[in-house]
């Protein structure tokens, strides 16, 4: 395991996310006060932006595995991100038409989605023959290194975006213009380390019979009653009659394993991405002056998510190093997909607090005074907490259970399913069920509408985890 090379990706990937966290946490509030854009076309810009960005994992996973490799796909989709950062700075500064803004992002989009399920893969790759506790080691500090340059993003943007500049009272050129150069400084380091990493070639050959086995693997999921032998193989056909690849079976239950907790972490999703949205909308009807340690602090709702990198950032290493092996000394042996629901769980319960603190918030906005927005703080803890246990743990999961020829395109299914679930954000919001069936407190009852969701969910990966896990 060379650490320099290790090194260098992790920095690529802390820089990498520091630009995408940091576009993300102040789009909304672009749009708005930029544009002059309604709360809710904010809103569907908003979750369009990140279901794209998860949407070209797939794409990125399949160009990676079979086409460029994961190395050459890093750097060309890399700089298609850059572009695109480049552009939406520009558009900051200049009034331009929705076209150029959905430009700008449908580049982002591509750039950031692409190389998303690449890096994760590439890191795995210079492990080689690791033991499983470095792998895990690698996978904790990786997904560590997310969260710093989340977190600093989302305590950053904001405010650089907030000082006057051109004449206006906001600055938004100097923020997407800190991201852009950020995002170019993380290319030229990740490809600094070239010839000290090790490059695997794509296995153009395993195109055709990658979609062989993915159909093979939903037929077999859609038809419950068909068994599949470990020791029986299929032929892969390939484009010359003469040459036929033996493909495991083993490979196609692996996919199927996958699948089976791909549909409920798509819930998660829905629920944990209206961080971004939601809640901040929940935050501006809250008093946004706070004493933290004596200090008098001016919170923007949008900055409230920043607690959600500091907590995942104190609970990464509580969860690992207490939480886990206490369970582990007294007999509770939590297996991945256990430790999966259990996260969908705990973000669920975050709905269920969200839902109380907008009743106390409606409560006591009839009587003119506003809650804390400090109040938001528990809703955070109990989303983190859910996230630490579900996509580390996912992560972790889908590298190691998928078919070695289909790393990337495994993450990317997994990454997916982020995609998913901020689309059901925007078709949820679109039919708003607790207006269409007019249940009173609209509020309050969408947060338990969508808690329910995702305890419903929380079940369902449960019961897919496998005999072995029980």
């Amino acid at each position: 395991m060379n650490t320099k090379t290790l090194v260098l990706i992790v920095s690529n990937e802390l820089c990498e996310r520091f630009c995408f966290y940091g576009l993300r946490s102040i789009l909304f509030s672009f749009l708005r006060v930029q544009y002059s854009f309604s709360a809710k076309s904010s809103t569907a810009f908003l979750h369009l932006f990140i279901s794209m960005s998860y949407l070209f994992t797939l794409l990125g996973g399949i160009v990676s595995d079979m086409v460029l490799g994961k190395y050459n796909t890093i750097v060309i989709l890399g700089s298609v991100y850059l572009v695109g950062t480049l552009l939406l700075t520009y558009v900051s500064m200049e009034y331009a038409s929705q076209g150029l803004i959905l430009t700008s992002l449908l580049l982002i989009s591509l750039g950031t989605g692409g190389i998303k399920p690449c890096v994760a893969a590439f890191g795995g790759d210079q492990l080689g023959q690791a033991s499983t506790s470095d792998r895990k080691r690698f996978f904790d500090l990786f997904y560590f290194a997310i969260n710093i340059g989340s977190m600093a993003s989302m305590i950053m943007m904001p405010v650089l975006s907030d000082v006057g500049c051109l004449g206006k009272q906001s600055c938004y050129p100097l923020a997407f213009g800190a991201s852009s150069t950020l995002l170019g400084a993380s290319m030229l380091l990740f490809m600094s380390g070239k010839s000290s990493y090790i490059i695997k070639p794509p296995r153009k050959q395993q195109l055709a019979d990658t979609f062989r086995i993915l159909g093979t693997a939903i037929k077999t999921m859609i038809n419950k009653k068909q068994e599949v032998a470990q020791e029986n193989e299929i032929k892969a056909a390939t484009a010359s009659e003469k040459v036929h690849h033996l493909v495991s079976v083993s490979d196609q239950q692996k996919l199927v394993q996958i699948s089976k907790v791909l549909l409920p972490a798509v819930f998660f999703w829905m629920l944990y991405d209206q961080q971004s949205s939601s809640w901040i909308e929940q935050g501006t009807k809250m008093s946004t002056h706070a004493n933290i340690f004596g200090i008098q602090l001016e919170i923007v709702p949008s900055q409230m998510q920043a607690f959600n990198s500091i907590f995942t950032l104190a609970l990464i290493p509580i969860f690992s190093k207490v939480v886990y092996p206490i369970l582990d000394a007294i007999g509770i042996h939590l297996r991945p997909v256990v430790r999966m629901s259990t996260g969908i769980g705990f973000v669920s319960i975050s709905f269920f607090i969200s839902a109380f603190i907008q009743h106390r918030v409606d409560v006591l906005a009839y009587n003119h005074q506003q809650l804390s927005i400090l109040w938001q703080l528990p809703q955070y803890i109990l989303l983190t907490a859910g996230e630490v246990m579900l996509n580390i743990t996912g992560l972790e999961y889908i590298y190691s259970e998928a078919p070695e020829s289909m790393n990337s395109l495994s993450l990317s299914m997994w990454l997916l399913t982020v995609a998913a679930g901020n689309i059901l954000v925007m078709l949820l919001s679109m039919i708003d069920v607790v207006a269409l069936l007019s249940i009173p407190h609209h509020d309050t009852s969408t947060f338990i509408f969508y808690g329910t969701i995702g305890l419903l969910a929380s079940i369902r990966m449960f019961l897919a985890r496998r005999p072995a896990n029980k």
